[in-house]
């Protein structure tokens, strides 16, 4: 497919203002009482109530989608790294468990409700399960063997209303133990781990992959230097700020922001101005 570089830097030009938008508005959002909110969310139950939170307008699309055509894998998205060196897997499931603990987002499911999607954000008790988190030797057969395992585990789709939507593989090269190897115990070139992270696309997007990753270095560095530490206690100890406000509560403003008269005003201009338009077709790289 042709990619016109003016709508490539219209699109980038787009993207970067959003996120200035959202700098600049995000001492505008107000978190949404709710048990526990601020230190990681309430120890059981499900937070944000029976009836849940609204949905964004991104999740809404997203939610919908899959509720027209379930199990798919299309928004299915994530990064794979090649490890090489020593790996304390307990301390990474860990602290993948202290950010299913950090982000309510990491911790919810969506279901419907009186016609309407709804999230349902879940206790900081299910943090730990709701990481779906598994260790196993690399199937035999070489990188072949081992690219095809990966692609299955990020082909395999997510159930929304069930959640635990982060799943992560951890695959062990030939020769390499299954125990714990302490990084400093290793030379680079012995023990190698394939790490696979995938999270459904309702959860995430390319800019919060690039924050997971980052909180991910510091919450593995923090949890092999305190093997003691739990996932309440890690972002702490890794020097991450408590988060004021969370996805559900961005969520939550932008609805109320749909509701005022200048989100009507904006939708009547545009009315006016696309009246007659007729479809816009792109041309894709494949059927749509």
């Amino acid at each position: 497919m042709n990619v016109d570089p003016k709508a490539r830097l219209r699109e980038e030009m787009r993207r970067r203002l959003a996120q200035r938008q959202l700098r600049q508005d995000r001492d505008r959002i107000v978190p949404v009482p709710r048990p526990g909110h601020g230190d990681g969310g309430g120890d059981g139950g499900e937070v944000s109530g029976d009836a849940g939170l609204p949905l964004s307008f991104s999740q809404q699309r997203l939610w919908f989608l899959d509720r027209v055509e379930r199990g798919r894998a299309d928004y299915n998205s994530g990064f794979c790294l090649d490890l090489r060196g020593g790996l304390d897997a307990g301390a990474l499931r860990r602290a993948f468990a202290a950010l299913v603990h950090r982000h309510e987002v990491l911790r919810t499911s969506f279901r419907e409700v009186d016609g309407r999607g709804v999230q349902v954000v879940h206790g900081t008790d299910r943090a730990a399960a709701d990481v779906d988190f598994e260790e196993s030797a690399a199937p035999p057969g070489g990188e072949e063997a081992l690219a095809d395992a990966v692609q299955r585990c990020y082909a395999q789709p997510f159930d929304l209303e069930q959640g635990r939507l982060l799943r992560v593989r951890l695959f062990r090269a030939a020769g390499t133990p299954a125990d714990e190897v302490p990084a400093g115990d290793a030379p680079a070139d012995g023990p190698r781990h394939v790490l696979l992270v995938v999270m459904h696309h309702i959860v995430t997007d390319g800019w919060s992959t690039g924050v997971l990753r980052s909180e991910l270095d510091r919450l593995y560095r923090a949890a092999v230097a305190d093997p003691g530490a739990g996932p309440a206690r890690l972002p702490g100890a890794a020097g991450l700020d408590v988060l004021r406000v969370q996805y559900a509560d961005y969520a939550v403003w932008q609805r109320g922001r749909a509701d005022g008269p200048g989100y009507e005003r904006s939708l009547a201009y545009w009315r006016e101005r696309l009246a007659g338009a007729g479809p816009l077709e792109f041309p894709t790289d494949r059927p749509r």
